[in-house]
């Protein structure tokens, strides 16, 4: 397929518009908490960081270690267990849509 991937597609809200996984996953970590320093227990879950956000230094965004969509999914309720975590939600892609 030309290099196209199959990939699963939500919906947001029942009847609401399409949403696409991007295998990007936001954790947060309390308030005071460093993202970095959670570095191996997110690997023991099966996740590396991808990007830990400058003005949030205690979130990030992770990726499955496998770099498989489907691991990035389903291994969620892993990284919700693990210790400090208060939110976990995975990227999603949606359609534009423009107020008028």
């Amino acid at each position: 397929m030309g290099g196209a991937a199959i990939a699963p597609v939500y919906r947001r809200t029942p009847g609401g518009g399409w949403a696409v996984p991007t295998g990007r996953v936001l954790v947060r970590f309390a308030a005071g908490e460093s993202a970095d320093q959670h570095r191996e227990d997110l690997a023991d879950a099966g996740y590396v960081i991808d990007e830990v956000l400058r003005y949030a230094p205690h979130a990030a965004w992770v990726r499955a270690r496998s770099g498989d969509l489907a691991d990035a999914l389903t291994r969620i309720a892993r990284l919700a267990e693990l210790a400090r975590v208060e939110n976990v939600e995975p990227q999603m892609v949606s359609e534009v849509s423009r107020r008028t």
